[in-house]
């Protein structure tokens, strides 16, 4: 750090780090706030790394969920779901609600669930802003080919949501390598939004991925 702010922080560089003007200068929220934004964005560019390879290192299996509890709030009955329940988020505004009734009703669903905290599948990615975290898609689809569909709903577009799905694009490319590498299913995305889902409601799970293509490699 000493070598940054002598070398390369100001543009009179370098300069001498025991002047008292170049400590003062130091000390402007402005010149902590730039030190800290190089840092991290260096910092995260040494560590968030393609590894180059894809293995499974571990399994989710939804039957395996341990009970958990929810909010009293309005439910789904869902018959195609392992969870006897869908309980939509609080935040959601009702449209996981209608967008689980259409899963639980489509012809070509085999199975559904959505994605709670407590069954674990998170995925991890960079932010807007350059920090990490964990992004938890919203619903998991199984249609009869055998092909598991990790969908996202959003009722109103993010900041982040760009940085998502194209996180979400890549781990399943590299989840359907690993996969199928040991005889297993190949995983797909949909993101899908409420504008466009109420304007033009699919009549089937294949309409939906034909027609929500945002987010998908062109």
């Amino acid at each position: 750090m000493r070598s940054f702010l002598r070398d390369h922080l100001f543009q009179a560089s370098p300069v001498d780090l025991d002047d008292p003007l170049v400590l003062r200068n130091l000390a402007e929220s402005d010149v902590g706030k730039i030190v800290f934004d190089r840092f991290k964005a260096a910092i995260n560019a040494l560590t968030v790394k393609d590894s180059g390879s894809s293995r499974i290192e571990d399994t989710i299996r939804l039957r395996n969920t341990r009970p958990f509890r929810m909010e009293n709030r309005e439910y789904l009955p869902a018959k195609k779901s392992i969870f006897n329940k869908m309980v939509p988020e609080a935040t959601g505004g009702g449209f996981e609600l209608k967008f689980g009734k259409f899963l639980d009703t489509a012809p070509d669903v085999a199975s559904f669930a959505k994605n709670y905290l407590a069954v674990g599948f998170k995925i991890d990615y960079v932010r807007a802003n350059g920090e990490l975290s964990n992004y938890v898609p919203d619903f998991l689809v199984k249609t009869p080919d055998g092909k598991v569909w990790v969908i996202e709903t959003k009722g109103r577009e993010e900041l982040d949501l760009p940085q998502k799905m194209a996180r979400l694009r890549q781990w399943c490319g590299e989840a359907t390598e690993a996969s199928q590498a040991e005889g297993g299913p190949a995983y797909r995305f949909v993101y899908v939004d409420q504008g466009g889902f109420e304007r033009h409601p699919p009549t089937s799970f294949a309409a939906l991925v034909a027609g929500f293509t945002e987010y998908q490699e062109s």
